[in-house]
C-alpha cells in the first residue's frame, strides 16, 4: 500500500516525502526489532501477554506451556518450547516417577484415570499457577461393572430405569437392558450403556463429576462417538440401535444434552473433551459439537496414525495404511478444526512393541510426531504419544519440543462431494475429501505421500533453522524428491532412547540428507533439518 500512495502523490512537496521515507525506515526498523517471525499466524505471539493470532490471550507462565500461559524460549525467540502434549500423570497409568518439575516442563494436558487421585493436581496447580490443565477420564456412555457410580447399588436398581438404553421394540424393563461384558471387569460382569437423553442420568452424572472432579480442569469423555451402530454394535447381543436412540443425529444431540449438564458446581465449564472422532471404520465424522454452548472443547481420535502394536494397523487389527483413505481421513479431520473452529484435536497412538527405542517405537514416534506437525496449528492439535504401554513413564518425548514457525505448505479447509461421510468407498473407510486438506499436502497429486515445510523451527525454544517434515504412507519405500521441496536442508533429525522421563533425546543432525538419494522406508517419517 505504500509504494501505491506514493506513485499517486508525485506532486507532494519534498518535505513530505522526506517525512515519509523516515516514516518508513523507522517501521522497517522496528520490524526487523520485532522480528519476521511475528508476521505470521504461527508465530504471532508477543513477549509481553503471549496472545496468538487466532485471539487466544496467553499469559507468561513459570515453565511449561499449557493452555492459559505460554512459556517463550531462552534464546530470544517468541514461541512455547513445546508443542501442545496430553499424557497420563496419575502413577497408575502414567507419570511414575516423574517429577513435578519434569510435569511442568513438558505436559499441557495430564489425564488422569484412578478415581480421586491428586497426582497430577499437585504437579499441574500450584498455588496460583497452572502449569498444566488436569483431565479426568469418565466413561460417558457405558457404566461398567467395577465403575464408582455403581457403588453398594451393583444391579443399579436403585437408579430410575430410564437411565439406560433398551433394546429396540421391547418394552424398557431391567430385563431389556442394552448390556455386555467388558474384560475391563475383573470378575466380569454385566455392563450396561446410559442413556443420555434421560435427565435423571445427566443429573446423576452431574453430581458424580462435581463432587469427584470438582478441582480438575476437564473431563475426557470416552466412547463419544457419532455412530451409533459401532457404539453398540462393537460390544455384543447383536443390536445396532436402542428403544430410546433410534438414530445417529439422536446420538449426537444425546451426547450435547449431557455434555450441557456437566458444568461445575458454580455453573462454570469443564474444558470437555469427547473420544469421538471414528476412526475404524471411518463414519460420517460430526464436528457440531464444537463451539457450542455445551463447552465440548475437543475431539480426541484414537488409534491415529498408530496403533495395535505395530505401524500401521488399528484396534481391531485391520492394517491401517492399506485401506487408501484411513490416514487422509486424519488429516482432513485435522484440517477441518484447524480452518473451521476454535477447538483442537488429541492424535493418540498406542505402541507396545517395546521401550526404548526397541521394536517398532523409533518408527512410530516418527509417524506420530511428522503426522502432528502435518496439520500443526497453535491451540487446535494435541499430541498424545502413548507408545510405551508396557511402563509407566510419562508418555511425552523429546521431539515434541520441535516447534515449527512459518510455515510453507498448509492444509485448506477440506471439501468435496462425500468428505466425512463414511461407509462408502472401496474398502469400508469411506470417501476422503477430494478438495482442501490431505491435498493441499500431497507431494504430488493423487500421492499417498505427504509434505509440510517451515521457514524457522525450535527445539525446547532454541532456534535452528528451517524444517520439514515428509509421511510415505505407501507399502514401499520411496526417495525423496528435490521437487517435493522449497527449501535447502542438509540432515535428517534423529530420534534416540526412549521417553524423557528415560532420558530420550534427539539429534537434529542425526543424519545426512540428500534429495535423489535419502529414501523413507514403507509406513516412515523423516524429520530433515539444515
Amino acid at each position: 500500500m505504500l509504494k501505491e500512495y506514493f506513485s499517486n502523490q508525485t506532486k507532494r512537496t519534498k518535505q513530505i516525502t522526506v517525512v515519509l521515507v523516515v516514516l518508513i525506515v523507522a517501521a522497517i526498523g522496528t520490524y526487523l526489532l520485532i522480528g519476521s517471525h511475528a508476521a505470521t499466524p504461527y508465530t504471532s505471539i508477543t513477549a509481553d501477554n503471549g496472545t496468538l493470532a487466532n485471539g487466544a490471550t496467553k499469559q507468561t507462565c513459570a515453565s511449561s506451556s499449557n493452555g492459559s500461559c505460554v512459556v517463550f524460549g531462552t534464546s530470544g525467540s517468541n514461541v512455547p518450547k513445546h508443542i501442545e502434549t496430553w499424557a497420563y500423570d496419575d502413577g497408575c497409568n502414567g507419570g511414575t516417577g516423574a517429577s513435578a518439575a519434569l510435569v511442568q516442563q513438558w505436559v499441557t494436558y495430564a489425564e488422569t484415570n484412578c478415581g480421586r487421585n491428586t497426582l497430577a493436581l499437585n504437579n499441574c496447580h500450584v498455588g496460583s499457577t497452572e502449569y498444566c490443565k488436569v483431565i479426568a477420564y469418565t466413561e460417558s456412555n457405558f457404566i461398567y461393572s467395577n465403575s464408582p457410580l455403581r457403588g453398594a447399588c451393583s444391579d443399579l436398581s436403585c437408579y430410575s430405569e430410564d437411565s439406560w438404553l433398551h433394546k429396540p421394540g421391547v418394552t424398557p424393563s431391567s430385563s431389556t437392558r442394552l448390556s455386555f461384558t467388558s474384560s475391563y471387569d475383573n470378575p466380569r460382569t454385566t455392563d450396561y450403556y446410559l442413556n443420555q437423553k434421560s435427565t435423571d442420568a445427566d443429573l446423576w452424572w452431574q453430581n458424580f463429576t462435581r463432587n469427584t472432579y470438582g478441582a480438575y480442569d476437564g473431563l475426557m469423555m470416552d466412547d463419544t462417538g457419532s455412530s451409533l451402530s459401532s457404539l453398540i454394535g462393537n460390544n455384543g447381543q447383536g443390536a445396532t440401535s436402542s428403544y430410546e436412540i433410534t438414530s445417529d443425529a439422536q446420538l449426537i444431540a444425546a451426547h450435547d444434552q449431557l455434555a450441557g449438564y456437566l458444568t461445575k458446581a458454580d455453573g462454570s465449564q469443564f474444558t470437555k473433551i469427547d473420544n469421538g472422532l471414528d476412526t475404524w471404520p471411518v463414519y460420517n465424522q460430526d464436528f457440531t459439537r464444537l463451539d457450542n454452548a455445551k463447552g465440548v472443547d475437543g475431539l480426541l481420535a484414537e488409534g491415529s496414525p498408530i496403533s495395535n502394536n505395530n505401524i500401521g494397523s488399528d484396534p481391531e487389527g485391520y492394517p491401517v495404511y492399506a485401506h487408501a483413505g484411513k490416514y487422509a481421513t486424519v488429516l482432513d479431520d485435522m484440517s477441518y478444526i484447524d480452518n473451521k473452529t476454535n477447538s483442537f484435536i488429541v492424535l493418540l497412538s498406542y505402541d507396545q512393541s517395546g521401550s526404548g527405542g526397541s521394536g517398532n517405537q523409533l518408527m512410530s514416534r516418527r509417524v506420530q510426531a511428522a503426522t502432528v506437525l502435518l496439520g500443526y496449528s497453535p491451540g487446535h492439535v494435541v499430541s498424545w504419544s502413548y507408545l510405551e504401554t508396557d511402563n509407566n513413564n510419562l508418555a511425552v518425548w523429546p521431539e515434541e519440543g520441535i516447534y515449527p514457525t512459518n510455515p510453507v505448505q498448509s492444509m485448506g479447509a477440506p471439501s468435496g462431494s462425500g468428505c466425512f461421510t463414511g461407509g462408502g468407498g472401496s474398502n469400508g473407510y469411506g470417501n476422503v475429501c477430494s478438495y482442501g486438506g490431505h491435498n493441499d499436502i500431497q507431494v504430488t497429486p493423487g500421492t499417498d505421500i505427504y509434505r509440510r515445510e517451515f521457514k524457522s523451527c525450535y527445539n525446547q525454544g532454541k532456534y535452528f533453522g528451517p524444517c520439514a517434515v515428509i509421511v510415505n504412507d505407501t507399502a514401499s519405500a520411496v526417495t525423496i524428491q528435490s521437487s517435493w521441496l522449497t527449501q535447502s536442508y542438509g540432515h535428517e533429525v534423529t530420534v534416540n532412547g526412549g521417553d524423557v522421563q528415560s532420558g530420550g533425546s534427539i539429534n537434529l543432525s542425526g543424519a545426512s540428507f540428500s534429495p535423489g538419494s535419502t529414501t523413507i522406508a514403507a509406513y516412515d517419517a523423516v524429520f530433515l533439518s539444515p
